[in-house]
């Protein structure tokens, strides 16, 4: 703590000197008039002034008041006599912390300095802890509103939060862009992917810092196993911002020459002037980051319309796996006749168009597009939750990670073998004697009338039981169930057949074309001639 003395008999100024031994306090500065003291007590800022009530040129009391008046935070201790104690204690009216009666004590002058001392930590301590919630709450703020700019919750500058009566951002008038970064790794395990996290975690921090020597405002917060960046820079900056971009790419560069067990990637999204749509500038930083199918040596990628013009629809694409009798082929639990549809796909979407252009950017939409499809119908038809097959967390985690098409090509296809056989031996044990008999001549006789009650009496059960049993093994009713091996056999016949659509109806057991028309629009979202016509 830094002390000033200011007495106009230069005895007790030395005295003070020679009486204090509070460690943590040192005599900067001293001074025999009230004029001179307030001279050098503004240029030498202490922390604690020692003065005395009466001296020339300026007394204590005015002193202290026009101390104060420039540096409210100096903590004040007045000396005086018996004859001025009463004109002392209106000091304290000031804000002076204490009093010494003369003559001085070593006792009461230490014991008081170290009361200041002790005071003045406790309220350093407080203001840095006030000083750290305040960086804590405005952080949170900061990725908070972030976070609901990424989910288009708002954009309007009215709706940015403040912390004490500050806004956590000052958005000025420049462009706005995205950035994601991706860290990931093909052969992944737990460990691993608590590494990737964390290394994730301090790259973006050390990205951050980088780049607010260019951004007017700049942010990030991990979604999604990502790190998304918010930014916003003055127009103008193109070639700052390039010098920054290589400086990170080299950071990253680095990154991924020291961990060989992973890849780390930049995606940018274009730039504008506004707030609005940064979920979409989000997705085309994402988008950008699947052009390392193409570019794998490269670690920063920016988004290029032009390169995502073929970007495939989820309904698009599900229309079309039903078009290739995707339900049917999970159904009879055949890998090889979905890996087929896989490899139709892959074909159609994934590899080199007509135009020998690279249309890998779909990779990642197409993969989870199958996946999720093919969770979902094992679910459904089956009866099958793979949340229980040890490849299901692992295919979740590594399909983002691969950098080569024809690995990720390879290990689908791996992973449905596996999958159908989890399937076949989970049905194995999970079907009972009698679902088995009636699945069988349900499949053999689709095309009879015969109702719940018929099927129930020959596996030699109640109706009601077989009902039951049926919807928690199968996990369909038995109207359902007969229904959806009637249609998949009426796909099969208007795929390799060139019966008419009445005959079709009859043959898998519809007297009524309007009826089975019904069906089929319900169960394959076209009309029966329709769906023969994309095969013909």
């Amino acid at each position: 703590m830094r002390v000033f003395i200011a007495d106009d008999e230069q005895g007790i100024v030395e005295l003070i000197k020679h009486l204090i031994t509070v460690e943590k306090c040192e005599i900067v500065g001293e001074a025999n008039n009230g004029l001179d003291a307030l001279h050098k007590i503004r240029e030498q800022q202490p922390d604690i002034v020692i003065t005395d009530i009466m001296m020339p040129l300026m007394n204590g009391i005015d002193l202290i008041r026009e101390v104060l008046k420039t540096l409210p935070q100096t903590q004040f201790v007045v000396i005086s006599g018996y004859r001025e104690f009463e004109y002392a204690k209106s000091a304290l009216q000031l804000g002076v912390q204490d009093y010494l009666l003369k003559p001085i004590k070593q006792s009461e002058l230490n014991g008081i300095l170290e009361k200041l001392v002790a005071s003045k930590e406790k309220k350093i301590s407080r203001d840095k802890d006030m000083e750290q919630q305040y960086i804590r709450t405005r952080e949170m703020l900061r990725k908070d509103y972030a976070n609901r700019l990424l989910h288009n919750v708002s954009t309007e500058e009215e709706d940015i939060p403040d912390v004490n009566g500050e806004k956590i951002f000052h958005f000025g008038t420049g462009a706005f862009q995205c950035a994601v970064i991706k860290a990931s790794t093909e052969e992944y395990d737990l460990k691993e992917g608590n590494q990737i996290t964390t290394l994730l975690e301090d790259l973006c921090r050390k990205i951050k810092v980088e780049l607010e020597t260019v951004c007017e405002e700049v942010e990030y917060i991990i979604v999604e196993k990502r790190g998304f960046f918010l930014m916003q820079y003055r127009n103008g900056t193109s070639v700052e911002l390039a010098e920054c971009m290589e400086k990170i790419g080299i950071t990253i560069n680095n990154l991924n020459y020291k961990f060989n067990f992973m890849r780390i990637c930049m995606g940018l999204s274009d730039a504008d002037g506004t707030l609005e749509n940064i979920r979409e500038k989000y997705k085309q930083a994402v988008s950008a980051i699947t052009y390392r199918y193409e570019r794998p040596k490269e670690c920063i990628f920016c988004y290029d319309a032009a390169y995502n013009r073929k970007t495939v629809t989820k309904v698009e694409y599900l229309q079309y796996l039903k078009d290739c009798g995707f339900s049917s082929g999970v159904e009879r639990m055949d890998p090889d006749a979905l890996g087929r549809i896989l490899d139709k796909t892959w074909q159609k979407y994934v590899e080199k168009d007509a135009d020998g252009k690279c249309v890998c950017g779909q990779a990642d939409a197409v993969v989870h597009y199958f996946l999720n499809e093919l969770h979902s119908t094992v679910a459904g038809v089956l009866g099958v939750e793979l949340n229980g097959f040890s490849m299901y967390t692992r295919i979740l985690e590594t399909v983002d990670n691969h950098y080569d098409l024809r690995t990720l090509y390879r290990d689908l296809n791996a992973y449905l073998t596996a999958c159908m056989e989890y399937c076949h031996k989970i049905i194995g044990e999970k079907e009972s004697k009698p679902i088995r008999m009636a699945k069988e001549y349900v499949n053999a006789h689709y095309a009879e009338n015969f109702s719940l009650d018929d099927i129930a009496r020959l596996v030699c059960l109640s109706p009601n039981y077989f009902s039951i049993l049926l919807k928690n093994e199968v996990g369909q009713g038995f109207n359902s169930y007969q229904q959806n091996v009637r249609m998949e056999r009426a796909k099969e016949l208007l795929k390799t057949t060139q019966m008419r659509v009445g005959d079709v109806a009859r043959e898998v057991g519809y007297a009524d074309l309007k009826y089975f028309t019904k069906l089929f629009v319900k169960s394959v979202g076209v009309k029966p001639m329709e769906y023969r016509n994309f095969y013909s």
